[in-house]
């Protein structure tokens, strides 16, 4: 790439910015829910059923977890550790979801499937991006399961 220094101001076009207002004056009244100013949809295009299915998925781990593991009081600790985490981790993304100012327009779990999502590397089916957000945790959970049976026909 080659760079160029500019040296007269006519060299290059100068663009204004059209803005409302000065940030600076905007007051906290009109950034509530209901003002001028809101914040965005964080997932505006994923039903709630998908952030159940996921949940469901990380419990089910931490299910097989106690019940494959949890021999002695050290183990029981490590996966209530474990269950603590799993509590802050879906916790905060369902805290930010329930100030969302406008949920109702999320679709239905058969419209996501039928018309999927736009992710960064392009559109993916409702299947796909479903099956991509629910591998790990499914296959952590038959992984932790399958370790597990295997630990108990040893012993």
């Amino acid at each position: 790439m080659r760079h160029d220094q500019i040296k007269h101001r006519n060299d290059f076009d100068i663009v204004e910015i059209a803005t409302n207002e000065d940030p600076a004056s905007v007051t906290l009244a009109e950034m509530e829910l209901g003002g001028k100013f809101c914040s965005e949809a964080a997932a505006p295009d994923l039903p709630p059923a998908v952030g159940r299915l996921i949940a469901g998925a990380y419990v089910a781990l931490i299910g097989v977890l106690a019940a494959t593991m949890a021999r002695n009081a050290e183990s029981a600790f490590v996966i209530s550790i474990a269950a603590l985490f799993l509590v802050a981790f879906l916790s905060v993304p369902r805290i930010f979801l329930a100030i969302e100012p406008e949920t109702a327009r999320r679709p239905s779990m058969s419209a996501f499937l039928e018309r999927g999502m736009q992710t960064a590397t392009g559109h993916l089916s409702g299947r796909g991006a479903l099956v991509q957000m629910l591998v790990v945790p499914v296959l952590l959970s038959l992984g932790v399961l399958a370790i597990g049976i295997a630990g108990i026909v040893i012993l």
